[in-house]
């Protein structure tokens, strides 16, 4: 487990930066926010655990610094649908920062997270921190599709707020969102790296993501 020396609580009270903003919808998509009781002492634990492949270790390590956790990354791990990849987290155990993610949320565990509060100015880091979560973009025979899974109103949130006409398919136990025309593609992708297209200042992003996500464009430039 990764020692935490130093690090800010607050972080998340105010989302007042686009790094906030990005880190909150990673957040809400890829972290592990938990309260859970311990009998043998009474008393509740609070539990906040970013987890993300190993090749995306250095958003976990920008994350660390944004909240001035002096941590050593921890390696480990893991196992999903029979295959065995390494991931790189960090681990924080506070009331206040977990209480400020839930309350920002509408719950603790992915199924009660049914909406987000973030000014709209900082919308489009938010949605490509959560992109960067629980998004893809992909090209097969067919042509390009854009996915985006998660629980039915968060998904709505985003379309609404991004003012994109799309179904919500059923995927297993979630929904997703699902952009095959390259119009709503481009829209989708313009919005959440424009910051990146225009050349200013650049928030942290999942590099891999954006190389797809630049493929796409130059073909449909």
């Amino acid at each position: 487990m990764a020692k935490i020396l130093n690090y800010n609580e607050h972080y998340f009270d105010i989302i007042d930066t686009p790094n906030k903003a990005y880190f909150l919808g990673l957040s809400l998509a890829d972290a592990t926010i938990s309260k859970y009781y311990y009998e043998k002492q009474d008393k509740y634990f609070y539990r906040y655990k970013l987890n993300l492949n190993v090749v995306d270790k250095e958003i976990v390590e920008i994350f660390a610094g944004e909240i001035g956790a002096e941590v050593k990354i921890v390696e480990t791990r893991s196992r999903t649908r029979n295959k065995t990849y390494l991931t790189a987290n960090v681990e924080i155990k506070n009331k206040h920062l977990v209480e400020t993610l839930a309350n920002n949320f509408g719950g603790y565990k992915k199924d009660e997270r049914i909406t987000y509060n973030v000014p709209d100015k900082y919308l489009n880091y938010f949605i490509r921190g959560y992109f960067d979560g629980d998004g893809s973009l992909s090209k097969s025979t067919s042509g390009w599709e854009l996915s985006l899974s998660g629980r039915e109103p968060i998904l709505e949130k985003i379309l609404i707020d991004l003012d994109l006409q799309a179904k919500i398919y059923n995927n297993k136990s979630i929904k997703a969102i699902r952009l095959r025309r390259k119009n709503d593609i481009k829209s989708f992708l313009n919005f959440i790296y424009k910051d990146v297209y225009k050349c200013t200042n650049l928030t942290p992003c999942i590099t891999r993501k954006l190389e797809i996500s630049n493929k796409f464009m130059e073909e449909c430039s």
